[in-house]
């Protein structure tokens, strides 16, 4: 009976055992990454956030990466080589360029591979894009054979972030603009109105403020006819 048992015990560990490292060797396979998700902090005024996941290359054969897909043609994703051999580290580098875009966001990057047990990995960042410049309002309304009022639209910077008066592009003979500073670095205030109100049109006003940051940030004010 003892014998039995022991017998039992025996083939009970060894299961065990065997399931163990069966699992360990399935968890090590392909390219095993430190994190597969990051949160970034970018700078206030800043104008892309780079970023980085590591990983190894924790199987026992080499293994390519035959592709690299962003969700987002705003995000860059590179590696310094496609093959790796057992036990080989790499990184795969990006940039996310922010282009005007403010508050939550997140993209994605896909690896394609040639290891069979992990032909996809996915891996995710997000950050919230903090607005360095609040206009209001962005679009000014003015009717169809109406009267040509001036109407103004406020311009405020972030708190910590100043800047010079904006400078604005936009058509001259369309538009009449004015620029008060309201506090200087801080508020700005714009006055204006179109010159024609015969027929419908949409105008546009650039506006380019040298930030404190040592950067530009542009915003757009819409003039409408309509």
């Amino acid at each position: 009976m003892d014998v039995n048992r022991r017998q039992y015990f025996f083939l009970r560990f060894l299961t065990i055992l065997i399931g163990s490292l069966l699992l360990n060797s399935i968890a090590q396979a392909g390219l095993k990454f430190e994190t597969t998700r990051l949160e970034l902090k970018p700078p206030m005024g800043a104008l892309h956030a780079d970023y980085m996941f590591s990983f190894r290359n924790s199987s026992d054969q080499k293994i390519t990466v035959q592709d690299v897909v962003s969700s987002c043609g705003c995000t860059t994703a590179e590696l310094g080589k496609r093959v790796y051999q057992p036990g080989e580290v790499g990184e795969l580098k990006g940039r996310f360029t922010f282009e005007g875009r403010t508050g939550f966001q997140q993209k994605k990057i896909t690896l394609k591979t040639d290891d069979p047990k992990q032909p996809e990995i996915l891996l995710a960042f997000q950050l919230d894009i903090p607005k360095v410049v609040e206009v209001s309002p962005i679009f000014l309304y003015w009717k169809l054979d109406g009267n040509a009022e001036w109407k103004q639209a406020h311009l405020k910077l972030a708190e910590g972030i100043t800047s010079d008066i904006p400078q604005a592009t936009f058509d001259q003979e369309a538009i009449e603009l004015e620029v008060k500073t309201v506090k200087p670095g801080q508020e700005y205030e714009l006055k204006l109105k179109p010159t024609d109100l015969s027929r419908k049109r949409m105008l546009s006003i650039k506006l380019s403020l040298p930030l404190s940051t040592g950067n530009y940030k542009e915003v757009l004010v819409y003039v409408a006819v309509k």
